[in-house]
């Protein structure tokens, strides 16, 4: 799944999004905003999982395998015990763009919804290549059937 145009622009569209989030994280609104996008990726790509097929389908159950599973531990249970080093990047992040003025909580739980999304495109991605090494292996195992018909 090499980066396509459409691919390029959608994460420079995510990067948009995220940066504007971030930056407006003193207005309550930016965080529903950003809650909901977040929820409905999640349901549109397990949607995605059951109607599409091949690479595709790959790509959804590692985008909701991963995304949610970040959303899940990092989200609605908040829990600390993995720590994968978004909370130290959060942190810096927060005094790089917010100096002073953004809500702290705001500006946290926004990050962890963004980087639940960005663990679930990494995630597809992954998972597409593990779905191609899989084709590949399994097409040098089947026998491969005689140019001259059944006999």
């Amino acid at each position: 799944m090499g980066l396509s145009l459409k691919h390029f622009l959608l994460l420079v569209l995510f990067a948009g999004f995220a940066l504007a989030a971030l930056t407006h994280s003193e207005r309550a609104y930016m965080l529903e905003i950003v809650k909901f996008v977040t929820f409905a990726t999640l349901i549109v790509m397990a949607y995605g999982i059951w109607a599409y097929a091949g690479e595709r389908r790959a790509y959804r159950a590692g985008f909701v395998l991963w995304g949610g599973a970040y959303y899940l531990f990092y989200v609605i249970l908040q829990s600390r015990l993995i720590d994968v080093g978004t909370d130290r990047f959060i942190n810096w992040l927060f005094w790089k763009l917010e100096p002073g003025r953004g809500i702290w909580a705001v500006f946290e739980k926004s990050s962890h919804l963004l980087f639940s999304l960005l663990f679930g495109i990494i995630g597809g991605w992954m998972t597409v290549y593990f779905y191609r090494e899989r084709q590949r292996r399994l097409a040098r195992t089947m026998p491969k059937a005689d140019d001259d018909g059944d006999q």
